[in-house]
C-alpha cells in the first residue's frame, strides 16, 4: 500500500483504522503521521508489521502530541527500538489521551517498556477520572 492510499483510508472518519501489514515503512508512518495530527475520528489505529522503524516512530510521537483523539496504538513487529520506544513514551506523558500501546516484539529495552507501562497506568486514571467528573 502507498503512503496516500494508507492516510485516504484513516480519511475516512472511522473509529477504527486497520493499517497493519501493508510494508509502509518510515515514510508511510510519517504520512499517517501527519494526518493524525488534525484527525479527530480515530480512536484505534492498527499499524502492526510495516517496518518503519525508530523514525516512524518519532514522526508518530510527534503526532500523539498534537492529537486529542486516539486512545488505542498498535505498533508491534515495526523494529522500532530504544529510540522509538523512548520517543512514544515521551509523546504519552503529553498525551494523556493514549490509554493502550501496543509495542510487543520491537526491541525495546525492559525499562523503557516498564516506564511506558506505569505512564498508561496513569493515562487510565486520569480518563477514568474525566469519566467520574463527566458524570456526577
Amino acid at each position: 500500500m502507498e503512503p496516500a492510499e494508507a492516510v485516504e483510508l484513516l480519511r475516512k472518519g472511522d473509529a477504527r483504522v486497520a493499517l497493519s501489514y501493508h510494508n509502509l515503512g518510515a515514510q508511510g508512518a510519517e504520512a499517517i503521521a501527519e494526518e493524525l495530527k488534525t484527525n479527530s475520528t480515530c480512536t484505534d489505529l492498527h499499524m502492526n508489521g510495516n517496518a518503519m522503524g525508530s523514525d516512524g516512530a518519532w514522526a508518530l510521537a510527534e503526532a500523539l502530541k498534537q492529537n486529542s483523539t486516539l486512545t488505542h496504538l498498535h505498533l508491534q513487529m515495526n523494529d522500532l527500538g530504544d529510540p522509538g520506544g523512548e520517543s512514544l513514551l515521551d509523546a504519552i506523558k503529553l498525551n494523556n489521551r493514549i490509554q493502550k500501546l501496543g509495542l510487543q516484539f520491537n526491541d525495546i529495552d525492559v525499562e523503557i517498556m516498564d516506564q511506558i507501562h506505569e505512564q498508561l497506568a496513569r493515562n487510565m486514571e486520569v480518563t477514568q477520572l474525566r469519566v467520574h467528573v463527566a458524570g456526577r
